[in-house]
């Protein structure tokens, strides 16, 4: 029973059904829906903890793989603060994501199917991850780990029939050895502590942890003449590096372009920047830049390159982005050749900029 989300779902059903012959009631349902009710405050929730305090669970219905969603538990709306029933949508991850258009398609079929009904949708993942950005709005994130804490809590009161209790602690101690661990609570309980005593030593041991893209970055810094000769030979264009002192960061710029292109100061505004793709340690960024300066030699850089207008700040603006994935056995010339094939597939691009002369 550790990887399969169908056989999780149906256990969970029978301990939170008060109807089922565990002699349970309703003790696991209400620690359930406890959890559901304090991780939905603020997000439009139908559900508040004092609502499951005070509801009589005695006609709640609890469903199971009904049009492939994992669990619901209805609600009637005699036993909610809300005119209308209240129904809880479950979608169970252990091992697995969401498929394409997955938790869209349960939102909409679900909506439709209960018209007169509040309807809360839930992601319950082992560590209460969050679903895709998409679907943030609609399905708030629920973890494994809280929902079994409170179990182990309702085991503990000795509650129902004894060959039942037996049953549900067999089930956390698997949970607790698969899936989500003392030893994890006690690490997160470490990581909070150590954060909260020592926030700026480990944000600048975060920010210098040596590691491959780091380390390739820091090499193509020291070689960057060689590595602009090399682009320049294979895309027919003159780069030339911008002298600036953070090794992670390489600010290259064709100075074909200087017509429109050279600020007073001698910065270029449109440059190709490469550097770390944060959120993704593994991999660095290929980017076309407008960077902060002149308004008008900004919105000219724009307009010939997109052939169109837009309302201009002054920020950064992208023109395109690149993502490449960085190993141990990465070479500064496999970095040169993906900025070959990133400028040649942009090129159409960028030569507009001649046309402005």
């Amino acid at each position: 029973m550790t990887d399969q989300e169908v056989r999780h779902a149906h256990f969970l059903s029978y301990i939170l059904d008060p109807n089922r012959p565990h002699g349970f009631e309703d003790a696991y349902l209400r620690a359930f829906l406890n959890v559901a009710a304090e991780k939905g405050l603020g997000q439009n929730s139908y559900l508040r903890p004092i609502d499951v305090h005070l509801l009589d669970l005695s006609e709640v219905q609890i469903v199971r793989e009904k049009e492939r969603v994992d669990l619901r538990i209805e609600l009637p709306a005699s036993r909610t603060t809300s005119n209308n029933p209240v129904v809880l949508i479950f979608e169970l991850k252990i091992n697995a994501s969401e498929s394409k258009n997955q938790l869209e398609r349960y939102v909409e079929n679900m909506r439709a199917e209960y018209l007169k009904s509040e309807v809360m949708f839930f992601y319950l993942t082992k560590n209460g991850d969050d679903p895709s950005e998409d679907n943030k709005e609609s399905w708030i994130a629920l973890s494994l780990r809280d929902i079994v804490s409170r179990f182990e809590n309702v085991n503990a009161q000795k509650i129902g029939r004894e060959d039942a209790r037996e049953t549900v602690r067999a089930y956390l101690s698997m949970m607790r050895r698969n899936h989500v661990s003392d030893q994890d609570d006690k690490l997160d309980n470490l990581a909070r502590d150590l954060w909260s005593k020592h926030k700026e030593a480990l944000e600048f041991l975060v920010r210098a942890q040596p590691d491959d893209v780091s380390d390739i970055l820091a090499d193509l810094f020291a070689k960057q003449d060689d590595f602009c000769a090399g682009i320049n030979k294979a895309t027919e264009m003159s780069f030339k590096p911008e002298q600036q002192s953070n090794p992670r960061t390489i600010i290259l710029f064709p100075d074909e372009f200087d017509h429109i292109n050279k600020e007073d100061d001698g910065r270029r505004l449109f440059v190709l920047v490469i550097d770390r793709n944060y959120g993704d340690r593994e991999k660095i960024r290929l980017r076309w830049l407008i960077r902060p300066g002149n308004i008008e030699k900004r919105r000219s850089i724009y307009e010939a390159i997109e052939g169109k207008k837009r309302a201009f700040s002054n920020d950064w603006t992208q023109i395109a982005v690149q993502r490449q994935k960085i190993d141990p056995t990465t070479v500064v010339e496999d970095i040169q050749k993906a900025v070959v094939k990133f400028v040649n597939d942009q090129k159409w691009k960028i030569a507009k900029l001649h046309a402005s002369k």
